[in-house]
């Protein structure tokens, strides 16, 4: 029965590799993520996984636990991942321990309004490669693999696979609705964002006021997925005006979420927002709200 189990799951996602996409990626990448999970799902190693096709993309995810005596097939794929970097127009990596406080975000799903947050968890190591699908340029793959030791000398982690639009390649209607955020471990909702076409291109962002330190910390967690959505939907010199708009609305609610309702944090939790504050300034070329965001990431400070 076990075997018959494995059997079809791996037929399955066989017919969902050729089923969910017309063009093939790169070689050699996609035969080394074939060939991994393959092997985790032969070796009864994999503990969930997710399958979804978009009417344009798809997302595989699996999560696995290796033993330690097995890592090498996991320090296989992410060598193949290292050696096809050359061919990435966008590489991510980032080691357990690590000091860096960046993260990536992967958009995917219809309009890709269902997102990816790779490089949250100091204690995990992540490798992501984004590689342009060479028959349609306005189309990406996106391979990930985070993995981390634990108990028992087990090796935990999940692999990714996205097929979808390149933010970067193709522009949006102004009217836009951000689904959700979909971390490693969790689903986030981060509420409605709607960007509207008028006169001014508004911002409108629903936010009650938060009533404890989870709820401001969620609402701090909405608003800069928000300015940094608003950079990657509008990268170019041709968008700042909106880009401009929409991180100036986003800004204003941050400032307004921290002045009010800091008081809800403890001194860690400060610190922790303050420290994200910060690093959000690199998602603006704007110096006005990058002075912005430090004042108020100094205000959560005293």
């Amino acid at each position: 029965m076990k075997t018959t189990f494995k059997l079809a799951f791996v037929a399955c996602l066989m017919m969902l590799s050729s089923a969910c996409h017309a063009q093939k990626p790169i070689p050699a990448i996609d035969q080394a993520f074939d060939k991994f999970v393959l092997d985790l799902s032969q070796d009864d190693l994999v503990t969930s996984s997710t399958m979804n096709t978009y009417n344009i993309g798809m997302m595989k995810g699996f999560e696995f636990a290796v033993p330690g005596k097995k890592q090498k097939m996991v320090d296989t794929f992410h060598k193949a991942l290292l050696s096809n970097s050359r061919l990435a127009y966008i590489s991510f990596t980032k080691k357990a321990g690590s000091a860096s406080i960046e993260t990536n975000r992967v958009g995917y799903g219809n309009n890709n309004s269902t997102t990816y947050l790779f490089g949250a968890h100091k204690d995990r190591n992540y490798n992501l490669q984004y590689i342009r699908d060479c028959k349609d340029s306005t189309m990406r793959y996106v391979y990930a693999l985070v993995w981390y030791p634990g108990k028992n000398d087990m090796v935990l982690g999940s692999v990714y696979k996205f097929y979808s639009k390149d933010p970067q390649t193709y522009k949006t209607s102004l009217s836009y609705k951000m689904k959700a955020d979909q971390g490693l471990d969790s689903l986030v909702f981060l509420g409605n964002i709607r960007y509207n076409k008028n006169l001014v291109r508004s911002y409108d962002l629903d936010m009650t006021p938060p009533k404890d330190a989870a709820e401001f910390i969620m609402q701090l967690n909405t608003l800069r997925a928000a300015f940094k959505n608003a950079r990657d939907q509008y990268p170019y010199l041709g968008n700042q005006v909106t880009r401009r708009t929409l991180q100036t609305g986003v800004a204003n609610k941050i400032v307004k979420l921290c002045k009010g309702y800091a008081k809800l944090l403890n001194a860690d939790e400060k610190k922790f927002c303050a420290t994200s504050l910060n690093g959000m300034k690199k998602d603006t070329d704007d110096e006005y709200l990058q002075n912005l965001l430090e004042l108020t990431a100094n205000s959560l400070r005293k």
